[in-house]
């Protein structure tokens, strides 16, 4: 008959295998930063869309957005910017729930991007499925192109029965279908729309906040300079609105300007510049108007600080820019706006 020996070890032992178990387990977690901290220390800086020398639009791997109002040209800067990354012999990826091939493969061509350098970099989808979407980031993957584009957040959102006002579903499809392609190290840019009130939509763009959050690269509000079509010649201003790593500018200043202007034999000329002047314009007369209003009787509705001068516009500007300087506060009940001094602009 045979026996079989048990070894029987010291209780401490077991004790100091299951320490160096439960230390094991517990440092897995953690990031190993040393890569970080034996570089060198340098701010991150966009370095997709090299749309003017050493100044590029987007940070890569990570969640760009462009907001505006309808027909203000997102779309066309969007486009102008895959034109420098293909320029450059780089890939972009175009999603496209809000219009189709025969529309916009004519716009990039009419703004000037070669046919070639589109056939050979220029890849586009329409409406993606869940399935669509997965083959589409293992193509990420493989791929790696440089620039993303979703042009249509809330369309996006909708085909798949998210709403843009609900957190849990913004950040859910964040996660599920906008995350693997920064994952891949792609700079992802979202086009999104404001709400219609200029005085109330500060500098983001309309629907749940969750989604502001969640753009961890840099995001441009663009304003109408000029009016242009493809016969008059005008520009639009890209304004900051956030820019969490500092890389780009401060928030509320314009960092580039992008000009269009008609060509003699068709198409349309697309030039990038810097800010043509250091600061922009304020209609400072009615913004003081309105403060000296204020502090003479307290609180007015809107209408009342239309009345106070000049064009209903340039009125609705200056209350936007005074909310946004925290010199107004806003009170709304019902449909009615009503406008006070914030604390400390009494005196």
């Amino acid at each position: 008959m045979t026996t079989t020996s048990i070894l029987r070890l010291p209780s401490e032992v077991f004790d100091g295998w299951e320490r160096e178990e439960e230390m094991a387990e517990l440092q897995s977690p953690f990031v190993d930063i040393s890569v970080y901290l034996d570089g060198d220390c340098e701010l991150v800086k966009p370095t997709v869309a090299e749309v003017l020398p050493g100044r590029c639009l987007f940070y890569d791997g990570a969640i760009n957005e462009v907001h505006g109002e309808p027909s203000v040209g997102k779309t066309n800067i969007l486009l102008a910017a895959a034109g420098a990354v293909l320029e450059k012999g780089g890939k972009v990826f175009y999603l496209d729930p809000e219009d189709s091939p025969a529309r916009i493969i004519p716009r990039a061509l009419s703004l000037g991007i070669s046919r070639e350098a589109m056939r050979t970099g220029f890849f586009y989808l329409q409406d993606p499925t869940p399935e669509v979407y997965a083959e589409a980031h293992r193509w990420a993957e493989r791929e790696r192109p440089e620039l993303v584009i979703l042009d249509g957040f809330a369309e996006a959102l909708a085909r798949e029965g998210h709403d843009e006002n609900t957190p849990a579903d913004v950040l859910a499809f964040f996660h599920d279908r906008m995350r693997p392609f920064t994952d891949a190290g792609s700079a992802v840019v979202i086009a999104d729309h404001v709400t219609k009130s200029a005085e109330t939509r500060g500098r983001w763009a309309r629907g749940s906040g969750a989604k502001m959050g969640r753009y961890n690269g840099a995001c441009y509000e663009i304003v109408l300079g000029e009016s242009y079509t493809p016969t008059k010649p005008g520009n639009v201003r890209l304004k900051i609105s956030k820019d969490r790593n500092g890389g780009v500018g401060a928030i509320g200043a314009t960092a580039f300007e992008l000009h269009f202007a008609p060509k003699d034999f068709g198409g349309t000329e697309v030039t990038w510049a810097l800010p043509t002047a250091p600061e922009d314009w304020k209609p400072t007369v009615i913004m003081a108007k309105i403060m000296e209003h204020l502090k003479l009787y307290g609180e007015a509705g809107k209408n009342e600080l239309r009345g106070l001068g000049g064009r209903h516009s340039v009125a609705d500007m200056a209350i936007k820019m005074l909310l946004e300087e925290g010199k107004l506060e806003r009170q709304i009940s019902g449909k009615k706006h009503i406008f006070k001094l914030a604390h400390g602009q009494e005196e």
